[in-house]
């Protein structure tokens, strides 16, 4: 029987739902926006809000599903944030409900790092027991929906993993991002200029590796915990980002301020070793060779 992935028009679920074809695995991709041309899987346009569109995707037959849908970070709707609480909260609750209703095998939910909001930073490594202090909308969406997942598992015996990703960028993001910034404005000559400050980090992963976290947590039989860290390995400040950008593409011009203003949440690096453990993840794919890659991709598709 198929997966469906939701959010399959997007970074991830795009991603996830072509490479599971890609392995001979049926997939039902569904998104309230139309995906590329090119989709290489069956797409439903389908509002995760809409309980009963579900239903219909799934009383044919389904094993489980992969939830990439929602709002995909704190820079968008910010001036929305009840709509933003609609789909990812009561998108989240249906997409589960689905799941026990049908009985399906297992539930992934694509959950964030922005769930924790700040961590302590002088912790060696922040673990999944760490709590989930949200301080933005987006990140207590994240947090609700790793919750309900939990809650589904305990009270209604469904199979439910979350992924807590990281910084997530790569070929097909379309959304804010320092890098794509960089990347783009070396083109044209333009000097990138943030306000970022000195205490600004960030823990990057590739696109690639998050698809083989996701699909690993799918196959993966027993699992000793409910949430795992998805990162790619490394925390890095932005001057150590700006550093690995110009070894890539000598001709970036990259300038930031000497404010106190962190430009992002303030986290300590997270502990990978569960999912390491657990799923056999590993991150694959080092901030250069990501860079020149998601480089050629913006060379080559206008976006």
């Amino acid at each position: 029987m198929p997966i469906i992935v939701t959010g399959a028009s997007g970074l991830i679920g795009f991603a996830v739902a072509s490479e599971l074809v890609r392995q001979g695995i049926k997939v039902i991709g569904t998104d309230i926006i139309q995906p590329p041309i090119n989709c290489p899987f069956p797409f439903f346009k389908t509002d995760i809000r809409d309980a009963h569109a579900l239903y219909s995707l799934i009383k044919n037959g389904v094993e489980g599903i992969i939830h990439c849908g929602g709002i995909s970070g704190p820079m968008l709707l910010e001036d929305q944030p009840h709509t933003l609480i609609d789909i990812n909260i009561c998108g989240t609750a249906n997409v589960l409900e689905a799941a026990r209703v049908f009985n399906l095998r297992r539930v992934i939910y694509c959950s964030s790092t922005s769930a924790y909001g700040n961590t302590p930073t002088n912790t060696f490594l922040v673990d999944e027991t760490a709590p989930l202090n949200a301080v933005d909308v987006y990140g207590a969406s994240k947090a609700a929906g790793d919750i309900l997942s939990l809650s589904y598992s305990q009270q209604h015996q469904l199979d439910t993993v979350s992924l807590r990703f990281s910084w997530v960028y790569g070929p097909r993001r379309r959304t804010e991002c320092i890098l794509r910034k960089m990347i783009l404005d070396a083109r044209i000559g333009k000097t990138s200029k943030f306000n970022f400050g000195s205490k600004f980090k960030r823990q990057y992963i590739y696109i690639d590796d998050v698809v083989n976290s996701i699909i690993s947590s799918w196959n993966a039989k027993d699992l000793n915990q409910h949430a795992y860290n998805i990162t790619g390995g490394t925390q890095l400040n932005f001057e150590e980002i700006s550093q690995i950008m110009q070894s890539v593409i000598p001709d970036v011009e990259i300038s930031n301020s000497e404010s106190d203003l962190p430009g992002d949440l303030l986290h300590g690096q997270f502990d990978i070793s569960a999912a390491q453990k657990d799923l056999g993840y590993k991150p694959l794919t080092t901030l250069d060779i990501g860079i020149k890659k998601y480089a050629t991709w913006l060379k080559e598709n206008e976006y």
